[in-house]
């Protein structure tokens, strides 16, 4: 693969935008706490603090994309819901490996779409088997945990993706600002990366 220079791609998970949130209510129905993609859209996908800003400071500059072990239509629904409709280069879901997360399989396959090298690559995720893959995959891995007992093996572990130390480690400033994503998702089953 060809390595990008001076740039990193950044590939995120699906759950940096999903309706896993910090802070859960406690009432309401299983499905609904569950974080499953069903459950998500029917109860409205929502992204982490932080990520809305962090990826539409990255959009443009840098190859992104994302990995899921979801279905591909129930991964893009949960980005369309969370507000992510159009930012990311590559989507690489369930359907397309043969061996879902924690196996490298998703990391590896992005990486080829967005034509980078592993080695200059930063993932972002917040399982502790999602964590595993980007690492075993030859990636940067940036680990937000999605509960306060969650232990993730990881590169960089941070509290949430508006922290000084994530943001550092993607290149990025320390302060926030709003964006919006202009340009259409491509999905990458059958059609070259960017590149």
């Amino acid at each position: 693969m060809p390595r990008r220079s001076a740039e990193r791609t950044v590939l995120a998970n699906r759950n940096a935008s999903n309706s896993r949130r910090r802070r859960a209510p406690r009432s309401g129905s299983a499905a609904k706490r569950s974080g499953s993609p069903k459950a998500a859209l029917r109860h409205g996908a929502k992204s982490l603090p932080g990520a809305i800003d962090l990826v539409g400071r990255l959009h443009g500059r840098r190859p992104l994309g994302v990995t899921s072990n979801a279905a591909r239509r129930h991964g893009l629904s949960l980005l369309t819901g969370a507000g992510f409709d159009g930012a990311f280069d590559v989507i690489v879901s369930g359907d397309d490996v043969q061996h879902p997360k924690p196996t490298p399989d998703l990391y590896l396959h992005a990486c080829q779409r967005l034509h980078a090298a592993p080695s200059t690559a930063i993932a972002v995720e917040d399982s502790p088997a999602g964590a595993r893959s980007p690492r075993a995959a030859g990636l940067y891995a940036i680990a937000i945990p999605n509960s306060p007992s969650a232990v993730l093996d990881a590169d960089l572990l941070a509290e949430s993706l508006a922290s000084p130390h994530v943001r550092a480690a993607l290149g990025l400033p320390a302060t926030p600002a709003r964006w919006a994503f202009t340009r259409p998702a491509r999905a990458i089953r059958g059609r070259p990366g960017p590149g």
